[in-house]
């Protein structure tokens, strides 16, 4: 048999969600112009997606289903990374770009880089060399993207701020 469960609200109104389920990552559950105030910190989006994305394409999700989803390694990130990277017209730039440069061996690393980019499935595991190339690439360009504002990478702000960021978007 299948059992219904519902939320109430305070008053006892029952709630539906619209999905036929709820999922939550530590991600920002209500929108930005909800008057209720839940937190202020939340976590990124994209594990809260790929829950969603995996239970909302189950007929029936069973307990087992919620121990393999845990176990999850999939970066919902990557996909729109690399739509941006393989079909944009900056994707093409960087391409053009790449294909300019004068250093032969950075040429050839940076489309070894794209290659492998290119058939990286998504999945973490330990053993993927595109799982390694992209976690390189995320703290490369963190580093490049905040470093001039937070200082050299042995000053307490950017330790903190690495600190931080690892501690959210780090393994496990």
């Amino acid at each position: 048999t299948t059992e219904i469960y519902t939320l109430s609200l305070h008053d006892g109104l029952p709630i539906y969600p619209k999905a036929g389920f709820l999922c939550t990552a530590n991600n920002q559950t209500i929108g930005p112009d909800d008057p209720r105030i839940l937190g202020s910190s939340w976590y990124a989006p994209w594990r809260a997606m790929r829950i969603a994305s995996v239970i909302s394409g189950q007929d029936n999700h069973t307990w087992k289903d919620s121990v393999a989803l845990q176990a999850d390694r999939f970066d919902e990130l990557l996909p729109r990374f690399k739509s941006i990277l393989f079909d944009s017209p900056l994707g093409d730039n960087i391409r053009k770009t790449i294909c300019r440069w004068k250093d032969k061996g950075k040429r050839a690393d940076a489309k070894t880089a794209l290659s492998v980019f290119s058939v990286f499935d998504g999945n973490m595991e330990a053993d993927s060399s595109g799982a390694a190339l992209w976690g390189i690439f995320q703290k490369v360009f963190i580093r490049d993207l905040f470093a001039d504002e937070l200082g050299p990478e042995d000053s307490e702000t950017w330790k903190n701020f690495s600190g931080l960021f690892t501690g959210i978007y780090g393994p496990d």
